[in-house]
């Protein structure tokens, strides 16, 4: 099982989704896809100051502040995370834990507003 994890300040992707054999794993290419183009959307279209630790089955994002578009692009990555918990909620789980903050306002994540109650493996 994956699970995803937002925290203040921090991002955590941890363990092996367990779908499918190594190499063929469709939801691990699913959350790791999402992951790595979080990273490289950070570094390319925000200066924000995000550290990446990366290790086999591990990734965690820490930061002390985010812009507006690296606020967006983190409930972007969310959103997705949702997306595919809900479709294989056997293989990923998604927690968070806080609320989005972009230059100290709260935002909310309007992913899990859209979701359905019913649904939702948000805990």
């Amino acid at each position: 099982m994956t699970t995803v994890t937002l925290e203040p300040n921090r991002l955590s992707v941890v363990g092996h989704a367990g779908y499918g054999d190594v190499g063929y794993d469709i939801v691990c290419a699913g959350i790791s896809t999402l992951t790595f183009r979080l990273k490289e959307s950070l570094e390319l279209y925000t200066s924000d100051c995000v550290e990446f630790f990366i290790a086999d089955g591990k990734v965690t994002a820490s930061w002390t502040k985010l812009s507006e578009k690296g606020a967006l692009l983190l409930n972007s990555f969310i959103v997705g995370a949702l997306m595919l918990a809900n479709d294989y909620p056997d293989n990923i789980q998604v927690q968070t834990l806080t609320t989005l903050k972009a230059n100290g306002t709260a935002q909310t994540l309007n992913a899990l507003k859209s979701m359905d109650d019913e649904n939702s493996i948000v805990k």
